[in-house]
């Protein structure tokens, strides 16, 4: 058995790039041969040996699907979903639908992200083999009630004791792109004016770590936001370990897998309640507001905030799992291929 994963892009920072990646390793440990193709990846992935650059041209992916012997095409993302009807009954395909954020956050883009979300609805889903959710949300956010759900695994990240500090600031930070592109719906402006509200009048330090550019960067600095800008992995575990609380501002997600790495570093983990939130973390508030009071809390009571760090990793913990992900995948392929 071969398994193709497509997706845009192999790059660091990004969770589809992470989701793909572990899977891959892990089904290959399991004796299932994974090739990866992506329009273009960073200089770490370029060094992968499976992972191949791939245009999302029916010939040019049938050309590397036939001498290559690949069962299965399994598409991550766009625009590799659109083409995957192309090879009905010559591949078993899959969409991995990792969710798309509601148009209404893109009020520039709302027309053409309506047509995405409608063409797939159409065109794709109705004509592969199997779709994947990454979460019981995305399953009912797409419209198709009969999407498997394979959960990600959070279990990449350093396991650490849940601790945090007992005297001195409180430190909350968040992991996000910095990009103007996705800064609204990924609520970096809630986040700017939660620092602005509490920094000068309270012992908290606000800090952030995400892909962009000082110019992407100048008005969390002004907001008084240590800002880290394109850390590596080794970096970004680092700073999720050195925070007391880490908060997802975020107006929509299809699963928030920071925030359960962050959780799973021991971190306590904060977001609001939409989208996956409530699947992912015990720790959702429904407003700003909400949101500032619960930190004042955690901020006068270092035990409670000990407490809740605790039972958000073991809430993870208990819900997140590679090898769980991982068996129910081989489990679905080895099911297309005895139907066959």
């Amino acid at each position: 058995m071969r398994v193709l994963f497509l997706a845009a892009r192999m790059s660091m920072g990004y969770g589809v790039t992470v989701v793909v990646d572990e899977l891959s390793k892990r089904l290959v440990l399991d004796g299932i041969d994974v090739d990866i193709g992506c329009l273009e990846a960073d200089d770490h992935y370029n060094r992968y040996p499976n992972v191949f650059q791939l245009d999302p041209d029916p010939d040019i992916l049938m050309r590397h699907i036939d001498p290559r012997s690949v069962t299965h095409v399994v598409a991550h993302t766009s625009p590799y979903f659109e083409v995957l009807p192309e090879f009905r009954g010559r591949v078993r395909c899959w969409v991995w639908e990792h969710g798309d954020p509601s148009p209404e956050l893109f009020p520039s883009e709302y027309g053409e992200r309506e047509r995405v979300i409608d063409n797939k609805r159409r065109n794709v889903y109705p004509l592969v083999d199997r779709v994947i959710a990454i979460s019981e949300f995305v399953r009912e956010d797409i419209g198709w009630p009969m999407a498997d759900v394979v959960l990600n695994g959070a279990d990449h990240v350093p396991l650490r004791q849940p601790t945090c500090t007992k005297k001195g600031p409180l430190r909350v930070g968040t992991l996000m792109r910095l990009g103007i592109g996705e800064r609204f719906y990924k609520g970096g402006d809630v986040f700017i004016q939660l620092a602005r509200n509490l920094r000068d009048k309270h012992n908290i330090v606000f800090s952030m770590m995400g892909k962009g550019t000082e110019a992407d960067a100048k008005d969390f600095r002004d907001a008084g936001i240590l800002v880290h800008l394109n850390g590596t992995n080794e970096e970004r575990s680092s700073y999720l370990q050195n925070l007391d609380v880490f908060i997802s501002p975020s107006l929509w997600e299809g699963f928030n897998l920071p925030l359960v790495e962050a959780q799973m570093s021991g971190v306590l983990s904060i977001a609001f309640d939409v989208g996956a939130h409530p699947e992912v973390t015990p720790f959702v508030v429904s407003d700003l507001t909400e949101l500032r009071s619960l930190l004042l809390a955690l901020d006068s009571d270092r035990d409670m905030l000990l407490r809740y760090a605790i039972k958000a990793q073991e809430f993870c913990r208990s819900r997140f799992r590679w090898s769980e992900a991982v068996a129910k995948t081989k489990r679905l392929l080895l099911a297309d291929l005895s139907r066959q």
